[in-house]
């Protein structure tokens, strides 16, 4: 190795400064850390962007996403209009955001599960419609 390359490269470690090439656009760029691999914000927005339509993609081929979907949007959007009604009291908010909660976390064991085809997704799909009453019955004086 020269003189120079050698100390070009004390330099660049010492600065904390490297030569990448932006995987979304292949533009060079001086990095700041060693795991940059995007130019600029745009290009790791627009490559959020590729990665959750490939995801969504994926996810339309399946049978259980999209009725998991289906009724994490129905819980969310009623306890969105729960909580911008100021008549409901705070402890029924509170109760209401709990089971959200726990319908989120035992929902996302349950796709797994159905997943790795350790459930079927029929039993999967009862579950879900169990979850989508309790939440009426949660909500059903204010809404």
């Amino acid at each position: 190795m020269s003189l120079l390359r050698y100390a070009f490269t004390v330099v660049q470690y010492s600065v904390k400064e490297y030569f990448q090439v932006c995987k979304l656009c292949g533009k060079l760029f001086r990095a700041t850390q060693r795991r940059q691999y995007y130019c600029s914000d745009r290009c790791l927005k627009m490559k959020i962007r590729i990665d959750k339509a490939k995801f969504d993609e994926r996810a339309k081929k399946t049978d259980y996403e999209p009725e998991y979907k289906r009724v994490y949007m129905y819980w969310y959007n009623r306890l969105r209009k729960i909580n911008f009604n100021d008549s409901v009291p705070a402890e029924e908010k509170e109760q209401i955001s709990s089971g959200y909660k726990d319908f989120c976390f035992e929902a996302k064991k349950r796709k797994n599960s159905v997943k790795k085809r350790n459930t079927e997704f029929n039993d999967f799909r009862s579950w879900l419609i169990e979850q989508q009453n309790h939440a009426d019955l949660l909500m059903k004086k204010y809404l």
